[in-house]
């Protein structure tokens, strides 16, 4: 019986690593994404639909600006009401697809 039960924590434990492996990649391509075609600047006004890409790359630009500590914008210090709208919008979007892409759990029950 215990090497039934160590078998099993073993298997949740390996779905558990490869899953943040995968979150970890995904982050990181996200993160260069975001600092290479992504960049917010301080001296352009962003309008609604600049609003859309900075929210979906809101998460890369967060860790960016607290991990890696650079000097990076989650949100245009220079928009209009139009921008936040979308950019909150977007990240609702970006957050539910999140917890959606994470499925029912780690169960391995069939």
């Amino acid at each position: 019986m215990g090497n039934s039960s160590s078998k099993y924590y073993l298997k949740v434990l390996l779905k558990i690593l490869k899953g943040v492996a995968i979150l970890f990649v995904i982050t990181m391509v996200g993160c260069l994404i975001a600092d290479k075609i992504c960049f917010i600047r301080s001296d352009i006004r962003y309008e609604w639909y600049s609003g859309i890409w900075h929210g979906l790359f809101m998460v890369p630009h967060w860790i960016m600006a607290n991990v890696f500590d650079k000097n990076v914008y989650c949100q245009a210090p220079n928009h209009t009401s139009g921008y936040v709208f979308y950019w909150w919008l977007m990240l609702v979007f970006h957050t539910f697809v999140a917890f959606c892409a994470i499925g029912p759990g780690t169960s391995i029950k069939k």
